[in-house]
């Protein structure tokens, strides 16, 4: 393991950003884990229904999804380290005169299957954490756009034009929120590893953030917004940005 992680921390960007806890993540229990198959098992075609070969696949998809929530990881170096990985044990194996035909077709098969499992999870991690933050900033937008159109439609029936100016200010208020919160949809079309939506929970006083969605609110909604609260402190552990959100 340290030979390969000094050869991944020179070739992989991403790897240096990562400490050696973090990098190792599930390569021990693989090396393990091929390290048995390569005792009992002559034939690849009877691997598939093996335990521990299986259990080689699910550590790899939990390394691509680890990999994905590591920020400067890319597909291409999640396939490097495993490059490497095969590089490191094959020279290993021949250095301690361990390495044949048989067991070098068992560890590029292991280790190609390896890679497939490992890069599948880190894709659809990414796309997951890319579909939920677009599909919240989308939910999102609706608010703004939505208080928008109804106050031009209040403005279509105030005859007398008296609440004509705020509704104005309203309306040019909540679009503009509205376009803040398209250029955060832009950014989130293109999520990279290490991205996208963490909750981040501390002990505060979640009445502030209560009162923040009121003024924010205040600003392009025209109705009477009323706020009342005895305590004077409301003290938890919250993430206060899903309580902006959610309220």
């Amino acid at each position: 393991m340290d030979i390969w992680q000094n050869q991944v921390t020179k070739e992989v960007p991403a790897s240096k950003e990562a400490n050696a806890i973090s990098l190792y993540d599930h390569l021990p229990n693989i090396i393990e884990d091929i390290a048995d198959l390569m005792v009992r098992f002559n034939d690849i075609e009877d691997i598939s229904k093996d335990e521990k070969y299986n259990e080689i696949l699910e550590n790899s998809k939990h390394h691509g999804r680890h990999r994905s929530s590591t920020a400067y990881y890319t597909v291409e170096q999640v396939v490097h380290e495993y490059i490497i990985f095969h590089r490191t044990l094959s020279d290993f194996l021949i250095s301690r005169n361990g390495c044949n035909e048989k067991v070098s077709d068992l560890l590029k098969y292991v280790i190609e299957t390896s890679i497939l499992k490992s890069v599948g999870s880190f894709s659809r991690a990414i796309q997951e954490m890319q579909e939920k933050l677009i599909g919240t900033l989308a939910h999102d937008i609706r608010n703004p756009l939505s208080a928008a159109q109804l106050a031009l439609e209040m403005m279509d029936k105030d005859e007398d034009q008296e609440w004509n100016d705020n509704l104005i200010l309203a309306s040019k208020r909540s679009v503009s929120k509205g376009l803040n919160l398209l250029e955060g949809l832009m950014d989130g079309i293109t999520i990279k590893a290490g991205e996208g939506i963490l909750l981040n929970f501390e002990a505060g006083d979640v009445l502030e953030h209560v009162k923040w969605v009121v003024t924010e609110a205040k600003e392009f909604y025209t109705n009477d917004i009323l706020f009342e609260c005895d305590e004077a402190q409301l003290l938890g552990v919250f993430d206060s940005t899903a309580v902006k959100r959610l309220l």
